[in-house]
């Protein structure tokens, strides 16, 4: 998922903080019959404003969510995590306080009994200057220990790999590299000290998204470039070996901008990479070596003026699903894109508990449905009104 580093290049309030662009604040106006879903649910912490940006599935089936919980509109506060049932029953939610500053959580696994979080820590809520963190909590989300590391400039994490002996954490920096921004890769060991960093870029900026463990032991990062293709922004497209020595990197557009967000692992070889190109859906399925397959713009609901993905995930037939924020004239929607493995579009749909909803992440369930998690919003609350929001989508996206 990309949402995090986008930050670097002014869209926050798109994709990652709690403002909205749409401005509307009822339902008036925007699309009166968005989707149903097999069910909904939103979570806040002790009445806090809660967004959730990911979601994991744990080992006895639970879920776990991650994101931030805030007393305003911030882009730091504190690390929320919401753990539920398998049908989205709440069991507890806690609110996980950094002692290094303010914070906000990426990513989270289970490793052992604990749970371990990426995410950012920083002195002000608005996010000025940002180191990554990384958290370890107990089965309830108490703090067991974290680590914070970064450079003397801007340092956002956008995802992580557990391994044997430690995690791989990648993000976005302008602390270091070739200028501007750059995608930016982490060794760890397993008590979180940083055994090596590496950065990918060039002379203007890129921005990371996401990031896997490939069979061969290395790993293939995606994130977008300024530097390394022919547009104004280029998926970018990094393969390296255990060590973070590029073995290939490859950039991939269509329109003049094209913003990643996330990459799956086509389980007979090569990737498929998500993003939009100048504001629809853009879907790469790239060889093992980074040689095109093919591309596809999607543009599903032709009343909806702009897509921002930011989260992708493939099921266990190879389709591929989308999801972010739909905007219209008025309003955003939590969408859900599914296309199948040759990238034709099987169907879209829009989801909006209250006035306003975004998803972030999605996960895709071993029977065909999928889950998405992200923020709602309600205007007519006299509160905040901000809610973490888990969907749960159907096969068919009935």
């Amino acid at each position: 998922m990309g949402i995090a580093g986008r930050t670097f290049l002014g869209l926050a309030a798109v994709l990652t903080g709690f403002g909205s662009l749409s401005g509307c604040v009822i339902r008036d106006g925007c699309d009166p019959n968005p989707d149903t879903p097999v069910s909904q649910h939103e979570y806040t912490h002790q009445e806090r404003a809660s967004e959730a940006f990911s979601i994991t599935r744990l080992r006895n089936d639970d879920l776990l969510l991650v994101g931030i919980v805030s007393d305003g509109y911030n882009f730091l506060g504190d690390v929320l995590l919401v753990r539920t049932d398998d049908q989205g029953n709440q069991r507890w939610t806690a609110s996980v306080e950094s002692a290094s500053g303010l914070s906000r959580g990426h990513r989270v696994a289970e490793v052992g009994e604990n749970f371990l979080i990426l995410g950012n820590v920083g002195a002000t809520r608005d996010g000025a200057q940002t180191d990554y963190l990384l958290m370890a909590t107990s089965a309830r989300g108490s703090l067991q220990w974290e680590k914070r590391f970064g450079g003397t400039g801007k340092d956002v994490a956008a995802d992580m790999v557990v391994l044997p002996d430690g995690y791989m954490v990648l993000g976005t920096t302008d602390s270091t590299g070739s200028g501007g921004t750059d995608m930016q890769l982490h060794r760890l060991d397993s008590a979180g000290d940083v055994q090596w960093s590496a950065t990918y870029g060039g002379s203007g900026n890129e921005i990371a998204a996401d990031l896997a463990l490939t069979d061969d032991g290395g790993f293939i990062l995606l994130g977008d470039s300024e530097s390394m293709g022919h547009n104004v922004t280029d998926f970018y497209l990094v393969k390296t070996d255990e060590d973070g020595v590029v073995q290939w990197e490859e950039t991939f557009g269509y329109s003049r901008s094209n913003i990643a967000a996330s990459l799956s692992i086509i389980p007979t070889g090569g990737y498929v990479l998500t993003g939009s190109s100048d504001d629809v859906n853009y879907i790469v399925a790239v060889d093992a070596q980074g040689g095109l397959m093919w591309e596809k713009l999607i543009a599903p609901e032709p009343y909806y003026r702009n897509f921002y993905p930011s989260g992708g995930a493939m099921d266990s037939e190879g389709n591929v699903l989308l999801t972010g924020a739909a905007y219209d004239s008025f309003c955003s929607y939590a969408f859900v894109t599914k296309v199948d493995g040759t990238g034709e579009l099987l169907w879209s749909r829009v989801y909006s508990p209250k006035s306003d909803a975004s998803g972030y992440g999605i996960i895709a369930n071993d029977d065909g449905t999928s889950l998405v998690v992200g923020r709602s919003v309600d205007f007519s609350d006299v509160g905040l009104g901000v809610a973490a929001l888990l969907v749960e989508v159907s096969a068919d996206g009935n």
